[in-house]
């Protein structure tokens, strides 16, 4: 895949939006990579952050940051679009460096390959339709497997508690209730809910039914379950009709 593609992808996200990716890490990994930064610095941060995880990184700092941190947030100083993308640019930096000595301990190339297609999958799905056909189009001219790979990997079932409620309705309104049974075993509890809040009643009474019907199932089976259900998320995805809450 060419290098100079993905630059592109990341530079027309982090022009838009600089705290775009920061937004979806961690809160240790972001305080760890404001650790040095000046109170300043660290309030920027704080205000392009979602306000439960600002509170949870203002709580991992030390009284004395902490407190001239929150001076420099009460003050209302207006911060330009130039020096808040400078900021975004020097905590992007830092992370990618952890990254970067993360994946060196990685044994599986196949596990780095994975994730650094994950990356440029979510980068792609948060952008416009027309934009993200060009990009594609243009990743096809070099690495077809690659792009297959991009595209499955836009939505996953991880993804699920992240879909926007009426998208993820009008895909569970045509599930079967076996298969989505199947598909809910082992399911974590955010994501179970999720799926759970936006079936009617009858259906989610009939999901229950089949649950007890199940016996041991193999993991194919559930896996095979679970992507029926991304099948048609997936389709959604790309006509440029799914919605991520939180992009």
């Amino acid at each position: 895949m060419s290098r100079g593609v993905l630059q592109e992808v990341n530079e027309r996200v982090r022009m838009r939006d600089p705290f775009k990716h920061l937004r979806a890490v961690e809160v240790p990994e972001i305080a760890a990579c404001l650790v040095g930064e000046s109170p300043q610095v660290v309030s920027v941060v704080l205000s392009e952050l979602p306000s439960k995880k600002s509170a949870e990184l203002l709580g991992m700092l030390d009284e004395e940051r902490r407190s001239a941190t929150i001076r420099c947030m009460t003050i209302g100083q207006e911060v330009s679009s130039e020096a808040k993308l400078r900021v975004a640019t020097v905590v992007q930096s830092r992370l990618e460096e952890r990254h970067a000595r993360s994946e060196e301990t990685q044994v599986d190339p196949d596990v780095v390959r994975q994730q650094q297609l994950r990356r440029v999958a979510v980068l792609l799905r948060s952008m416009a339709i027309e934009i993200r056909k060009g990009l594609i189009e243009i990743l096809s001219q070099q690495d077809t497997e690659a792009v297959e790979t991009i595209e499955g990997l836009m939505v996953i079932w991880e993804d699920i508690p992240q879909i926007a409620d009426r998208a993820l309705q009008e895909t569970l309104r045509t599930a079967d209730s076996r298969k989505l049974a199947l598909a809910m075993i082992d399911a974590d509890e955010q994501t179970s809910k999720k799926i759970r809040d936006n079936i009617s009643e009858r259906a989610e009474s009939m999901l229950d039914e089949e649950a007890s019907l199940l016996s041991e199932p193999k993991q194919e089976e559930i896996q095979e379950a679970r992507e029926n259900v991304l099948a048609s998320l997936r389709e959604m995805n790309a006509s440029g009709d799914l919605e991520f809450e939180g992009e």
